[in-house]
């Protein structure tokens, strides 16, 4: 079962773990400022490659709207959030060493560092496409 953390004011997503390990290893997590909210494997994998998303209204995990993609990004696009999420995961690795996500961390680190942008079809949802070739990933609402 996984795990939504989910801001309470303003009502919004703000982490995702895919399990119990995981969440542990988020710091600074409390009951004034934030729920924990359990979600199926299925919704989790779901929102994770950009499939569905978070009603914070509803307080649960809905299709997407008529007309919305997830994210789907050109070459330019891609380039600047990869970097993005790279600068991310060395930032969580900086400061948590010794972390089990520490390593996933530096697993998918090492994937980013190695994609050649020019090989891929655009636009393109990068998690999806991670998910359907079988390259091991993180949302960047998993890297806390």
């Amino acid at each position: 079962m996984a795990t939504l953390i989910v801001r309470k004011n303003p009502k919004s997503l703000w982490r995702m773990a895919a399990n119990a390990t995981d969440l542990a290893d988020y710091n600074g997590i409390n009951d004034t400022e934030f729920d924990l909210v359990d979600v199926s494997d299925a919704d989790f994998q779901s929102l994770r490659t950009n499939q569905k998303k978070y009603d914070a209204d509803t307080g649960s995990v809905v299709d997407l709207a008529e007309g919305e993609t997830g994210d789907q990004l050109l070459e330019t696009n891609l380039k600047t959030y990869l970097s993005e999420v790279t600068d991310k995961l060395k930032f969580f690795m900086d400061n948590n060493v010794g972390d089990q996500f520490a390593t996933q961390c530096q697993n998918y680190k090492t994937v980013l560092e190695g994609v050649d942008t020019s090989s891929l079809s655009y636009p393109i949802n990068w998690e999806k496409h991670c998910l359907d070739n079988g390259i091991i990933f993180l949302h960047p609402l998993q890297i806390g």
